[in-house]
């Protein structure tokens, strides 16, 4: 049976039953291949639940999205796409609850979207179209439309599209839900902004949605960290949840973010140091920015015997060279960064023509490409860290968070050594300059961030003891999840 085929829930079922089963293997594959057809199916209608979850708490009734759905649903996403046996063990417990309260409910209204087994499915042929549990009264208001022709043919191409994109053998996780129009387009711009506005823990989950919604990469790890939260403390409630949920998100940044050579460690006398080293070798290092060093002297001849002062804009980048690579000689890491601002530079100079495009111009450019290419090659330290930061979406935040970031990294200066005190207050201004691009902030943003996220980890007693002593903090009990927090609106995403 041919994907296109696919109308409705007897065709889809059909078509899952036809594929190949012979082995083990290929019982698995059609088994993944149903449990993440269900999941994006339930995913679609999700703006409907988080709709309900914002009426019900207005109308302050006692609800437990987090303890139910979103659990399950984040589940299921890791079903789909990234199982691990503890995960599929989790689900197993899922399925039969959900089998359970499915053989309790006594209302016939069904709304076909197989959340249930999506999370937890080990059957294709079993319940695929199931209710949403508990959410039954949040699809009243959305009957009409959810009910309509229209809307259940368009829905039913998007898992025709569906199959046929995994049949292919596409990463549906990188497929926007909806290749179509999204119906609930609207309603999902006022729950998420619904959302943000009740506190800072729910930035989790609407980004964890709108990764799905875009096709946008998800972190399988963190999210797997989270699924795995004691059940007991998602019944405790959505605030209590979400504390976990961000205490879990700095740990892992703490945890799986290279640093290279901004590593730091605690050292005997309590202090925080800077305790990385590169592993480049010394003779590309000389050699690299020695090329570097020759092209800024070219510049500098030609701009001393040009009366016309054309090379003006590139004064400040060459002292911005000689100055970085004086402080940085051995850091391949900060000269790479080094590198590719100032290239970043001359290309928008040029583009605006407050450059001249000359031929010395465009040689320090290329040199500068090639080295900044040459510090990676040459370094799996300075790679790691750079291929890390390339897949993190920073926020640029608001003055506020900035000055409070600022704050944060004063308190960690008052636990570092001299030169790693610097540092931190060094990249705190950066990061608190309206006048720097994000662009130009993103490699100070994962350095600050990251150290900070570790200090948080092992030391974080310690760092507010430390904005007390300054001043910077009262006697309050939130201190340590307020810096939590501060850290985590510097980033979308995981």
């Amino acid at each position: 049976m041919r994907a296109e085929e696919i109308k409705d829930a007897e065709s889809l079922q059909a078509w899952l039953e036809s594929l190949p089963q012979e082995t083990e293997a290929e019982r698995e594959t059609a088994r993944r291949w149903a449990v993440t057809i269900a999941h994006r199916a339930a995913m679609r209608v999700l703006p409907v639940a988080w709709e309900w979850y914002q009426q019900q708490e207005t109308a302050k009734k006692p609800v437990s999205l987090s303890g139910s759905l979103l659990r399950r649903s984040l589940l299921a996403n890791l079903v789909a796409f990234s199982p691990s046996e503890e995960i599929l063990e989790c689900a197993q417990e899922e399925r039969k609850k959900a089998l359970y309260r499915s053989a309790m409910k006594q209302d016939g209204q069904k709304l076909e979207i197989a959340l249930s087994y999506a999370v937890a499915a080990s059957d294709a042929s079993k319940s695929f179209f199931d209710a949403i549990d508990g959410c039954s009264a949040s699809v009243d208001s959305h009957a009409t439309r959810l009910n309509s022709e229209q809307f259940k043919s368009g829905l039913w191409t998007e898992i025709r599209l569906d199959c046929k994109a995994i049949w292919q053998q596409y990463a549906l996780d990188r497929i926007n839900l909806w290749r179509n129009p999204d119906p609930f387009n609207q309603l999902w711009d006022i729950s998420r902004s619904g959302l943000l506005k009740r506190s800072d823990g729910w930035r989790f989950w609407v980004e964890w949605y709108e990764n799905a919604l875009y096709g946008r990469p998800q972190d399988y790890d963190l999210l797997t960290k989270i699924a795995l939260i004691d059940p007991a403390d998602w019944d405790k409630g959505a605030d209590h949840v979400n504390a976990l949920i961000a205490q879990i998100r700095l740990e892992h940044i703490a945890e799986t973010r290279p640093l290279g050579e901004d590593a730091i460690e605690i050292g005997p006398d309590g202090l925080w140091h800077r305790a990385g080293k590169s592993d480049i070798d010394g003779d590309i290092l000389e050699e690299v920015v020695g090329n570097v060093r020759d092209e800024i002297w070219a510049l500098r001849s030609r701009i001393q015997g040009d009366p016309g002062n054309m090379f003006s804009a590139l004064v400040a980048d060459l002292d911005l060279l000689e100055h970085r690579i004086a402080r940085h000689p051995d850091k391949p890491l900060r000269l790479h960064d080094l590198f590719i601002r100032v290239q970043g530079h001359i290309a928008r100079n040029l583009d605006s023509g407050e450059l001249p495009d000359d031929d010395c111009v465009r040689d320090l450019s290329s040199v500068l490409g090639n080295a900044a290419l040459d510090m990676c090659n040459a370094c799996d330290k300075t790679k790691s860290v750079v291929q890390k930061r390339m897949a993190v979406r920073f926020d640029e935040a608001d003055e506020q968070t900035r000055d409070d970031l600022k704050t944060i990294a004063e308190g960690a200066a008052q636990i570092s050594d001299d030169e790693l005190a610097t540092e931190f207050i060094e990249d705190a201004e950066v990061i608190a300059d309206e006048a720097i691009p994000l662009s130009e902030k993103t490699s100070t943003l994962y350095r600050l961030q990251t150290r900070l996220a570790r200090i948080v980890s092992k030391d974080g007693k310690n760092l507010v003891d430390a904005l007390r002593l300054i001043g910077a903090m009262g006697s309050g009990v939130g201190v340590l999840a307020w810096i939590t927090m501060t850290l985590l609106r510097f980033i979308i995403g995981a």
